[in-house]
């Protein structure tokens, strides 16, 4: 007797929480009449969605004709996007139709799951049933979610389709969706910026198109560089572009790291997308810091190529790093230098750098030799200047009656393509050097 209890407070467990799988609804609509596990209500519209994982669909005759309706994935109003598939036979033939959704096609939500499920898509279909059969089941193997149908209409005659079935938008796709680890804001413009490291475009369809957007590269605020790369796969084919910035490229700094970091570059990547592709991954291995990606497009287009339209700091200007800095006592001019230095060129495509060259010279000191050493990457050459108290302009501010600009020599750096910085020091001088007039002309 305790046996029969047991096994009837199990049954009616699995009852309670697994209602599908012992009951099924049959509904009458468009002519033909559907038997499913589960029937949902639009919390919005009141439409009817047909499915889940199976069911089963009776025609009004055998005599063939054409079945449409609107097919949905069961979507997570926080998810992303996925592919699910309508699976059937007819005549002995499979029918295999796959269903890509993202959930910017969310068109509201189930009553029985507000704030949880909806349905999604943009697709009709039309299935041709060839004279002989009066039913026709289906289900959703391999789907990543449920498949719901909705607005079935059975019309008399058969039209012969060569895959058995056509598939067409009837709603406008929307935007793209873009999947990363973290999204910054433009404290200025209040531009959205996704990436970081890694990350997903879930696109809006898989009939091909044209996707564009603007790549940065996170830039810190001051004086530095970066050269980062942005590496991309579509389908089966795969693209790296490299970007170089410094912090002259800055366009403004992001809400969330203000006066320390911000987005500088922007240049165009263009990618022609072909049929059947739903997603682009990119990720910035081999970079020296973050990328992010904004102003994401997606239009109509075939088949694949790329395009890297990159945005290059062409001004003559240059970020300067070193020990000191110096200034005319009269001109207020300024000189830097001292020991060593730095300065960062607006891009890496090579050109000319012109500056003056000074050495520093004490009242009290007839003759002073020093040499400048330059190195820009495998360019390396040494500037020597002799200068006499009588050359001496002048004293700085900073060391008024003691220490002044002397010389001025001006030198021409030939910067080879690919070299983004040069590097100073005075190793075998008598006194310390001073550099201005920086002026950077590209190739």
């Amino acid at each position: 007797m305790r046996i029969k209890f047991i096994v009837f407070l199990m049954m009616s467990w699995i009852v309670f929480f697994f209602p599908a799988m012992v009951s099924s609804k049959s509904i009458q609509e468009g002519g033909v009449t559907i038997n499913v596990n589960r029937v949902l209500t639009g919390a919005t519209t009141g439409t009817h969605y047909y499915g889940y994982s199976s069911g089963s669909i009776s025609l009004p005759h055998n005599k063939g004709g054409m079945l449409t309706f609107t097919l949905w994935n069961d979507m997570q109003v926080n998810g992303t996007a996925h592919t699910n598939f309508f699976n059937t036979s007819l005549g002995g033939r499979a029918i295999k139709i796959p269903s890509y959704s993202t959930k910017n096609q969310l068109l509201e939500e189930y009553k029985e799951f507000r704030g949880q499920w909806g349905p999604a898509g943009i697709n009709r279909i039309t299935l041709a049933i060839p004279p002989g059969i009066s039913t026709l089941k289906f289900h959703n193997g391999g789907s990543a979610t449920g498949i719901e149908l909705s607005h079935l209409r059975f019309i008399a005659g058969y039209t012969y389709l060569p895959k058995g079935y056509k598939k067409e938008p009837v709603r406008t796709p929307g935007k793209p969706i873009i999947q990363v680890a973290r999204i910054l804001k433009g404290s200025k413009s209040g531009e959205l910026f996704y990436g970081f490291q890694r990350g997903t475009i879930f696109l809006p369809h898989g009939y091909g198109g044209y996707l564009t957007f603007r790549v940065y590269n996170d830039q810190q605020l001051g004086c530095s560089s970066f050269l980062n790369k942005i590496n991309i796969t579509a389908g089966h084919l795969k693209e790296s572009f490299t970007q170089y910035t410094s912090s002259l490229d800055l366009v403004e700094d992001y809400q969330e790291f203000k006066n320390q970091w911000g987005p500088a570059g922007g240049s165009r990547v263009i990618i022609q997308v072909p049929e059947e592709v739903t997603q682009v991954n990119f990720n910035n291995s081999g970079s020296q810091s973050g990328i992010e990606i904004s102003q994401l497009s997606f239009t109509k287009g075939a088949p694949l190529v790329f395009s890297f339209e990159e945005r290059v700091n062409r001004q003559g200007a240059v970020c300067k790093i070193f020990g000191r800095t110096l200034h005319h006592a009269v001109s207020g001019q300024e000189f830097n230098g001292f020991a060593s230095g730095r300065v960062l060129l607006p891009n890496n495509k090579g050109g000319i750098l012109s500056f003056n060259f000074w050495n520093d010279h004490s009242v009290g000191t007839a003759q002073i030799h020093n040499q400048l050493n330059i190195t820009a990457g495998t360019v390396k050459m040494t500037v020597k200047q002799t200068t006499t108290n009588d050359q001496r302009n002048g004293f700085y501010k900073e060391y008024m009656n003691q220490w002044g600009p002397a010389g001025g020599k001006i030198v021409n750096v030939k910067i080879p393509p690919g070299v983004s910085r040069v590097d100073f020091n005075h190793a075998g001088s008598q006194s310390g050097f001073e550099l201005n007039n920086f002026v950077f002309r590209s190739n």
